[in-house]
């Protein structure tokens, strides 16, 4: 079976170690950032089954709302034109909405149009699976594959000690860890506050990760200078460095105001680092059997509780199940999964 991947998101591995995963499992697969005619007429050249699509709004985004439509029309053009060519066509879940309001996305008709067109859905969890059901009226080809892990996608032979050398940190301080690009919808503001208000001297609190917004990177330091016990690295962490901030903490701090998939809590699971969460979907199966502590997102102490029960985590267990866990999410299994699906609807 031969698949195209298509996405236009660069810095996470995801797709490529999709890829990765299908060729283990005996198909073919590339990754392009494009979607169009020129994609279908060489798709059919040569001989592609199967076109999955991932982050949507990457591929529809354009300046001004008449150009924007134009894309959104273009892309479900094209995915009806892939049908009729006898190409499966795929898409991930990744996002149900937009992270913030002035974000491209697809609006509510042709997100419902897009939903009905492709032959297969894929979602991470069954929650997502229900809200499409609800929302879209799509049950037919949902299929549920979880989100793999990043297990060797990044260097990891730094100990803690090193680590922590690295950043400045002692050895006795308890360390908290907000990392990935700092936008509004992950709550950052939201963390700075409750960090400050936990009366623990010894804490730290590490803020990591390019700010997508330059007025709001200048409100989280504003926010910030008021504790030296917080730590800004605002600019991008490259590949080699992730395992520094990782090994370094003591627990990965998520406070989202909304979510659909985590590839954020799967990065702190694949290098063993307990994660704190709200307690909505997707975070609570991913945070139980001690790897992690969940607070109640409509509870405006709730992130302050979780910070303060997060001492109480048994550092070498919570790490040991984290990683554990982690390993269940293997590529070429998950892969397999997916290659299972693509036949259902192939055979039929």
């Amino acid at each position: 079976m031969h698949i195209l991947l298509v996405s236009r998101v660069r810095l996470n591995p995801y797709v490529s170690l999709l890829a990765h995963g299908l060729e283990q499992n005996g198909a073919t697969a590339a990754v392009t950032p494009e979607f169009g005619l020129r994609t279908l007429w060489q798709a059919r050249r040569q001989g592609v089954d199967v076109i999955h699509l991932h982050w949507l709004e990457l591929l529809t985004a354009a300046p001004g709302p008449r150009r924007h439509a134009l894309r959104r029309r273009w892309l479900l053009g094209s995915l009806t034109l892939a049908r009729r060519l006898g190409i499966t066509t795929v898409y991930t879940v990744h996002n149900l909405a937009a992270h913030e309001p002035d974000q491209a996305s697809l609006d509510g008709r042709d997100s419902a149009a897009l939903f009905r067109v492709v032959d297969l859905v894929h979602v991470h969890d069954a929650a997502t699976a229900t809200t499409v059901a609800r929302q879209y009226d799509r049950t037919r080809g949902v299929y549920v594959v979880p989100h793999g892990n990043y297990i060797g996608a990044y260097p990891n032979g730094c100990t803690r000690s090193a680590a922590r050398q690295r950043l400045g940190i002692g050895d006795g301080e308890r360390v908290f860890l907000a990392l990935g690009g700092i936008r509004p919808y992950k709550g950052i503001e939201t963390l700075i506050d409750a960090f400050q208000a936990l009366d623990q001297p010894s804490a730290r609190l590490l803020i990591a990760g390019h700010p997508h917004v330059p007025a709001y990177a200048a409100a989280i330091r504003a926010r910030a200078d008021r504790d030296p016990r917080i730590h800004l690295h605002l600019q991008h962490i490259p590949d080699g460095a992730l395992q520094y901030f990782f090994r370094a903490s003591d627990a990965c701090v998520l406070p989202y105001r909304q979510a659909t998939t985590s590839g954020a809590a799967i990065l702190a699971l694949s290098f063993g680092c307990p994660i704190i969460a709200p307690d909505f979907d997707p975070f609570p199966p991913l945070a139980a059997a001690g790897r992690g502590v969940l607070y109640e997102a409509d509870d405006p102490q709730g992130l302050l509780t979780a910070l303060r029960a997060a001492a109480q985590l048994d550092q070498a267990a919570a790490r040991a199940a984290c990683l554990a866990y982690a390993q269940t999410l293997d590529w070429q299994v998950l892969a397999g999964q997916h290659l299972a699906a693509y036949r259902s609807v192939r055979g039929s």
